[in-house]
């Protein structure tokens, strides 16, 4: 498995025929009505989700939490009627540490 820290506003690029998975690792504020700290990492070639969330566990602090997203390819249409690939993720484990944001809920089924 490889991990690679993501740097604040670096974009991904979308590559297709291979499990990606991104963390989130979350650190408790060193004072109160401080904003939580978050490292994001880029996963890949995981041999499964429970290796990712094991990784990520691993390494988040006593206080800490984390999450873990699946990445997957959707398609958009452009203005011109084109169609692109548009990268998505879906969180398959854990919470955010903060209380703000939206949340979507996604349900699978296996066959």
């Amino acid at each position: 498995m490889q991990a690679s820290f993501i740097a604040s506003g670096e974009v991904p690029q979308i590559v297709d025929g291979r499990s990606t998975f991104w963390v989130r690792l979350w650190t408790p504020p060193a004072a109160t009505q401080r904003s939580w700290f978050v490292d994001e990492w880029e996963i890949s070639d995981a041999t499964d989700a429970l290796s990712v969330i094991e990784w990520a566990r691993e390494r988040t602090s006593l206080d800490g939490t984390f999450e873990v997203f699946v990445e997957y390819t959707d398609h958009a249409v452009r203005g011109d009627s084109e169609y692109v690939p548009l990268k998505r993720h879906i969180r398959i484990y854990g919470a955010p540490a903060d209380e703000g944001g939206v949340t979507e809920e996604v349900t699978f089924s296996a066959n």
